[in-house]
């Protein structure tokens, strides 16, 4: 399987992930695979994205759907058994702000599904055993400014005559 959702983070995160708010608005771009076939296939287009926001140490697993997830329909599905011709256009929803409820490490977890079903995931294999998982990426808050407790006095430099 291929990667074909990206996403990018407002206000851009720093090191480590990090932001300093709570909210950040998070844009999607879902790209359908381009598949060469001597038999004319065409992908189906992407019928939605489905994110939601978890601790990073509560992933929830592929499956059943989640509570609170967030699924951003697209309008790009043909009508029930009407030919697709030609590549599916990208999916590009708008801008989506997220929220958590408080400081720390979270994990933005989300995976696109296209008109025929198919959901992108992440297979992993270990051992010869393979994994399904959501796609994911960080988000790590911390809203406590930083507080100087002492240190030394500065003052400028002696000029040089």
């Amino acid at each position: 399987p291929e990667d074909l959702t990206t996403h990018t983070v407002s206000p851009q995160l720093q090191p480590g992930n990090w932001i300093n708010k709570q909210t950040a608005v998070v844009s999607f771009v879902s790209t359908p695979p381009a598949v060469a076939s001597s038999n004319n296939f065409v992908a189906a287009p992407i019928q939605n994205l489905t994110y939601g926001i978890s601790s990073s140490s509560n992933v929830p697993q592929p499956g059943s759907p989640i509570p609170g997830d967030i699924t951003v329909p697209n309008t790009a599905c043909p009508a029930p058994g009407s030919p697709i011709s030609q590549p599916p256009p990208v999916f590009t929803p708008a801008p989506q702000t997220i929220s958590v409820p408080a400081d720390g490490t979270y994990l933005v977890h989300y995976f696109a599904q296209d008109c025929a079903g198919t959901e992108e995931l992440q297979f992993t294999q270990t051992a010869g055993s393979w994994a399904t998982s959501f796609y994911t990426f960080p988000i790590n808050v911390d809203t406590v400014a930083p507080k100087v407790a002492s240190g030394p006095t500065l003052s400028p430099a002696p000029s040089i005559k």
